[in-house]
């Protein structure tokens, strides 16, 4: 995510490339997911695996609403010093 503030623009990553990292950051998750419910025996399983999937979920909406925020601000700070203009032009 701090690669969205680098100062040149051309070195930000690109919608395709944040939502491949978001990807890749979801399958590291869901792989550690069922190696830890694997290794889980006894009837404490169920609520190590709900904590786990909680904390997981928790985690990608975390940085989902973050990248949301980033977004929304860079937005603004573009808007306010004139990159471009959401106001509608008659041609």
């Amino acid at each position: 995510m701090l690669k969205c503030w680098e100062e040149n623009p051309h070195d930000r990553p690109t919608f395709g490339e944040l939502k491949d990292t978001m990807k890749e950051m979801e399958r590291k998750h869901r792989v550690m997911y069922l190696e830890m419910q694997a290794l889980r025996r006894g009837p404490q399983k169920f609520v190590c695996s709900f904590i786990l999937v909680l904390f997981c979920f928790s985690v990608c909406l975390f940085v989902l609403f973050s990248f949301i925020i980033l977004l929304g601000i860079r937005l603004v700070t573009a808007c306010k010093i004139g990159m471009f203009s959401l106001k509608k032009t008659d041609n």
